[in-house]
Formats: C-alpha cells, sequence, structure tokens
C-alpha cells in the first residue's frame, strides 16, 4: 500500500504510469498558443504532481484552489 505523503489517504501520490503522463501533458501544453499564462489546480497532491512538470516549463506559479476539488 502507497502511502499518501498528506498523511491523508485519499490524496495517494501519482503511480510511475501518472507521472509520464504528467510529462506528456506538459509536453502538449507547452505548445498551446496562446500560451498558457495561469494555473489553477486542486489541491489534492495528484492534482499538484500532474501539472507541476507544465507549471515549471512554463515558469508559472501553481494557483491552488480549495474550491477545486
Amino acid at each position: 500500500m502507497v502511502t499518501s505523503p498528506t498523511g491523508v489517504p485519499s490524496d495517494p501520490p501519482l503511480a510511475a504510469h501518472g507521472t509520464e503522463q504528467a510529462r506528456e501533458l506538459m509536453a502538449h501544453l507547452v505548445k498551446l498558443d496562446p500560451k498558457i499564462d495561469r494555473i489553477y489546480s486542486s489541491p489534492f497532491y495528484r492534482c499538484l504532481e500532474t501539472i507541476n512538470p507544465a507549471a515549471e516549463a512554463l515558469d508559472l506559479k501553481i494557483l491552488v484552489d480549495n474550491g477545486i476539488g
């Protein structure tokens, strides 16, 4: 059983396949025109893990919204 980095059982990290999908998502998002200028995310750990590669590649801060969940 994978433990959650946040200590919340329903907030697990991405599996290896999910990490690869996050990189694939980043590769797609950085090519969009017009360029993404803002990123919102749920505070759930796996959501943040998913969008983090794109945020880093686009040099954007992730705006965490508790209402997205």
